[in-house]
């Protein structure tokens, strides 16, 4: 009975001396595994965000998971190195340990296997996310450059057909305006020629601006202008007196004259011998 009561001490003296231990081990190796996961937690927000995929996310979490229990598994690493040579089961039979701490012991390889696993995961996806990004960017680039020649060899068509369109229609109101003034000159010749009242007004407004073309000067350019534009103007006689003749309404009457040079008859005809020599 005195041995009985003289080892009680002991074993309850024993058992916090172990319990200091072991709290001092749990201070010492607790943030060992906080690097690790400091570090994963970094590299995940650091960046453009190119990583921030729901499956990216569910990795880091499982990674977080992980460290946590290798960090629980590792609280007890000091009494193992206290006690080499002893196995685990001894250690749980000498209080050193309990049941829990010797399963997460032996659940550690089976962790770091899977910490592995989980960041060689994140390093091929984004390896592959690099991949995709460069062969995105590649094609991307490829395509802005073909609509950039595109787009320059169409702007270069575009402005050489305008060119040539705008050609075609300054050459086109040039012999229209050059048929005008033929027109002109062939009505005033016929309304010279032929047997017409030469007092009326209209006859007067010809003769006026034919006159005004034959000046050959800036009144001439003038005159033809006006003709060209179909101004409303009032004509000039030969007098340099106004009439109520537009040239606008000349230029109709130009537009208007059908007659070719046989549809009048000449006041002189030339001889016969004149139009036909020998």
């Amino acid at each position: 009975m005195a041995t009985s009561a003289i080892q009680n001490p002991e074993v309850r003296s024993e058992s916090k001396s172990a319990k200091k231990k072991k709290a001092k081990a749990e201070a010492a190796t607790v943030a060992s595994p906080s690097p690790v996961e400091t570090s994963t937690a970094t590299e995940s927000n650091n960046g453009d965000g190119s990583y921030e995929s729901p499956y990216i996310k569910e990795l880091y979490k499982s990674i977080r998971n992980v460290n946590k229990k290798i960090a629980n598994a590792s609280k007890v690493d000091n009494v193992l190195e206290q006690n080499p040579g002893k196995t685990l089961d001894e250690l749980v039979a000498t209080r050193k340990i309990n049941a829990d701490q010797k399963a997460q012991i032996l659940k550690k390889p089976s962790l770091r296997a899977s910490l592995a696993q989980l960041e060689e995961q994140i390093a091929q996806y984004k390896k592959f996310d690099q991949e995709y990004k460069a062969r995105a960017q590649a094609e991307k680039s490829a395509v802005e450059k073909e609509l950039t020649e595109k787009s320059g060899k169409e702007l270069v068509e575009a402005v050489a057909a305008a060119k040539a369109e705008a050609a075609a229609a300054a050459t086109q109101e040039k012999q229209q305006n050059l048929l005008l003034l033929s027109k002109f000159l062939r009505l005033a010749a016929a309304r010279r020629a032929a047997d017409v009242d030469q007092t009326l007004d209209e006859n007067q407004a010809l003769e006026g601006a034919l006159v005004e073309v034959y000046t050959g000067d800036e009144t001439a350019v003038i005159a033809m202008e006006k003709l060209i534009k179909g101004s409303d103007e009032q004509a000039l006689s030969i007098n340099g007196e106004k009439v109520n003749t537009t040239y606008a309404q000349i230029k109709q009457a130009a537009i208007e004259f059908l007659a070719g040079p046989t549809d009048y008859e000449l006041d002189d005809p030339p001889p016969p011998h004149s139009r036909h020599p020998p």
